[in-house]
């Protein structure tokens, strides 16, 4: 073997090796991960105490379990002051000990049945700065009757965005999925179906009956 037969055998080797890397790191960190979804609409149903609850739902339709799931709700109002814009955002947690972690989400199957998480937004466990939120959004949320619809009609553009950050149980990947920014048009009255991340249309009388009070 002379030289140029050698070079030649060390530049395949390290394409053909280069090629094999790639194909199993796309293979573990882009197919065989965790992959979030969330639902496109915002259930309000009635609580205990007769006060709407706000409900986001999300699954993992990837094909391994996710873990050290941890989640993050941002709402976000653009405000004018001194002629310049700017972005106030707050963080509305999912749980009254301020729990962000779950441990682990499996995947749905292909029939679309397996866990999903349905995460309230507790708005009325929010902090709303004094500086910078209306005196009406801070009395109604200091009596606890602060509801979604009230800040969707704060300032000129707004929002709320869920961040889902875990990790993929075998490889140990960490991934970022977001959520689409919902807005107002995004609530809908109504409990999720059970093996779906839609809302179940409700009942015409229920409706009714909301519309009424």
């Amino acid at each position: 073997m002379n030289f140029w037969e050698l070079l030649v055998g060390i530049f395949i080797g390290l394409i053909s090796g280069g090629v094999s890397s790639f194909i199993v790191w796309f293979i573990v960190y882009h197919v065989l991960v965790p992959r979030i979804e969330f639902s496109d609409h915002i259930s309000k149903i009635t609580g205990h105490d007769g006060e709407p609850v706000y409900r986001i739902k999300f699954e993992n339709c990837g094909r391994r379990p996710a873990i050290d799931i941890r989640i993050n709700i941002r709402y976000g109002v653009k405000r004018t002051q001194n002629k310049h814009h700017r972005w106030i955002v707050t963080y509305i947690p999912f749980s009254k000990d301020r729990r962000e972690q779950i441990p682990f989400l499996n995947p749905v199957d292909k029939n679309k049945k397996g866990m999903r998480e349905v995460i309230p937004l507790l708005i009325n466990d929010t902090t709303f700065d004094e500086n910078t939120f209306p005196e009406d959004i801070r009395e109604r949320y200091e009596v606890g009757k602060l509801r979604l619809e009230d800040l969707f009609a704060e300032g000129h553009e707004h929002g709320i965005q869920v961040f889902v950050f875990c990790y993929d149980s075998f490889s140990g990947t960490r991934k970022i999925f977001k959520s689409k920014v919902y807005g107002l048009s995004d609530i809908r009255p109504g409990k999720f179906e059970k093996n779906s991340l839609k809302v179940a249309a409700k009942a015409l009388h229920e409706r009714a009956m909301e519309f009424a009070s």
